[in-house]
């Protein structure tokens, strides 16, 4: 017999009349992104946009059976969902990613009217919902999930090939040693900082010469120019030297 212990804690939230719903979009455009839907005290993170289509797909296929409850709660459901002395309300947040096991089926209701009731779970979330009202906010609620989805979600291998692209530029302009950190590239003592001092002086902008006055004297004397003083000695020594078979 093992140790190890199991455990599967089932979440069920009890519904009755019109739903308090947020909706909202985390950190869109990102590899991090999410959509949250808050139904009252339970918050469901969609951390893809298949999520978040499937989600509003299981609700969306459960308006037949949600045409069969009454508009509204019966007076007495508002029992069901009453606070609890010494307990206050808890909260469930959960996250859902892909496309989880959901079911959807009416359940025998239970006293005073004894009416069946709609039951959607998603994952380990169970909704009951008593009544039309309750069904139409939270439809509406995985509706508007599943549209903004749709500009929060990158598409589908746009992150890889996104951080792909910006890997191989940087090692085309920028290569490095594997297991060496790379220097700052304001350091120009290394092979980094010299190629972006060059790069950085050949696109400074170059100042216009200033205009050369011309006299009677330069017109007439061209202008000499003077001899560079870095030409190697032995340069100036080979010409002096003569060719074999003439005389100097």
């Amino acid at each position: 017999m093992s140790d190890r212990q199991e455990q599967a804690v089932l979440a069920v939230v009890r519904l009755v009349g019109d739903q308090d719903v947020e909706v909202t979009a985390q950190h869109a455009s990102s590899t991090s992104a999410a959509v949250t839907v808050r139904i009252g005290r339970a918050l469901l993170y969609l951390n893809d946009q298949a999520t978040a289509a499937h989600f509003h797909k299981v609700w969306f296929d459960a308006a037949a059976h949600a045409r069969t409850l009454p508009p509204v709660g019966h007076p007495a459901h508002r029992g069901l969902v009453r606070e609890l002395r010494g307990m206050p309300e808890p909260g469930i947040v959960a996250n859902a990613t892909g496309r989880p096991a959901c079911s959807i089926a009416m359940v025998g209701g239970d006293p005073p009217d004894s009416k069946p009731f709609l039951r959607v779970q998603l994952g380990r979330v169970a909704f009951e919902i008593r009544d039309f009202a309750a069904y139409r906010s939270c439809l509406a609620a995985f509706r508007q999930a599943h549209h903004v989805a749709r500009d929060v979600f990158l598409p589908p291998g746009s992150a890889r090939v996104y951080n792909g692209a910006l890997t191989a530029a940087r090692d085309a302009f920028y290569p490095h040693t594997p297991g060496v950190p790379e220097p700052p590239a304001s350091q120009s003592g290394t092979e980094r900082g010299r190629r972006v001092a060059q790069v950085t002086d050949r696109s400074a902008p170059v100042p216009p010469a200033a205009p050369r006055r011309r006299t009677a004297h330069s017109a007439a004397v061209p202008q000499q120019i003077p001899q560079q003083s870095a030409r190697p000695a032995m340069q100036q020594s080979a010409r002096r030297l003569p060719v074999r078979g003439q005389t100097a």
